[in-house]
């Protein structure tokens, strides 16, 4: 049986990565500098959990050369006020960030990315492994224009997502053998997602 909360699995077996937030921070800043080309995010954080994951994003983002030209803090207790707020500053930006990072939770992440698009602002939106989850999906589907349109919010959002090779499908082992084949050695889920 499951020990982890929140976990409601019908089956006794099943398998889940766990990473940290350092983990996945440094991960995200390194992908977003070096193969996104990302030089200057705006950043959008909640609660302690979420300034954890700014914090080991926004750290190592600026240690590779990266900028952070916003840091923007939702009030769990003014979510829709302060998600205006931001969206006002989006609009009035002169010389908007390369992409948006999102340190949230799926509820919140999914109400951003909506009021964005429902601005007319086009920006390029990652965020960690919340946006990977079925949570975030079905946040989604509570608007109109995903429930006409899948994927009319989601579409081109980054996420990062642990892949476990070896219990993946046959897809995963050919991509698997190719990279060992190309580089000469094994890879992780870091490398893998």
């Amino acid at each position: 049986p499951s020990i982890v909360p929140g976990e409601h699995i019908k089956s006794p077996w099943f398998y889940k990565t766990l990473f940290s937030s350092h983990t996945e921070g440094v991960f995200l800043a390194s992908y977003a500098k070096h193969v996104y080309e990302y030089n200057v995010v705006d950043v959008i954080y909640t609660d302690d959990y979420a300034n954890t994951i700014k914090q080991d994003f926004s750290l190592p983002f600026i240690g590779i050369g990266g900028k952070i030209k916003n840091e923007w803090r939702i009030n769990k207790n003014n979510i829709e006020n302060d998600i205006l707020n931001i969206s006002k500053k989006l609009l009035a930006g002169q010389h908007p960030a390369d992409a948006i990072f999102l340190a949230t939770d799926a509820a919140v992440a999914a109400q951003i990315i909506a009021l964005i698009k429902r601005k007319g602002l086009i920006y390029k939106i990652f965020g960690n492994h919340f946006l990977a989850e079925d949570e975030f999906i079905a946040e989604l589907s509570y608007f109109p224009e995903e429930l006409y349109n899948l994927g009319y919010f989601s579409n081109k959002v980054a996420a990062v997502s642990p892949l476990i090779l070896d219990i993946g499908n046959e897809k995963a082992q050919v991509f698997k053998k190719s990279f060992i084949d190309l580089y000469k050695r094994s890879l992780n889920w870091v490398e893998a997602s």
